[in-house]
Formats: structure tokens, sequence, C-alpha cells
């Protein structure tokens, strides 16, 4: 209904003074806006790496005569 989502969940116990589990404590946060974020700035590094790559072995390749 909601598509694909990513969530951030912290869970922890809650004990009593006695040391018995009494409860537990949760939080979640959706995620997914940053995550899909950083998937993003992360495919556009790696395309300019692979440019700069490709630039500098096209200038690094120089066929000399013998």
């Amino acid at each position: 209904m909601f598509g694909e989502k990513t969530f951030f969940m912290y869970i922890e116990p809650v004990f009593s003074k006695a040391g018995e589990t009494i409860g537990v404590n949760h939080v979640a946060m959706d995620v997914t806006d940053q995550v899909k974020r950083r998937e993003k700035m992360v495919d556009i590094r790696v395309r300019e790496a692979v440019q700069k790559a490709m630039g500098s072995k096209l200038e690094a390749i120089k066929i000399q005569e013998p």
C-alpha cells in the first residue's frame, strides 16, 4: 500500500529494580528518503569516478612507433 520503506529502529528492554524484564522501549523512524538520497549520491560519485578514470586512462595510453 505504501511501497518499499526503510526504518531505523531502536529497541531496549525495561527492567524493574529487581532486574526482571517488565517492558520494552522502542522507537522507529522512517528513513526512506535519506537512504534514497544516499544511494543517489553514491551512484553519482561512482559515475564521476568512472568518467575520471576513463579520461585519465585515455590520456595515459600513448602509442609509440618503434
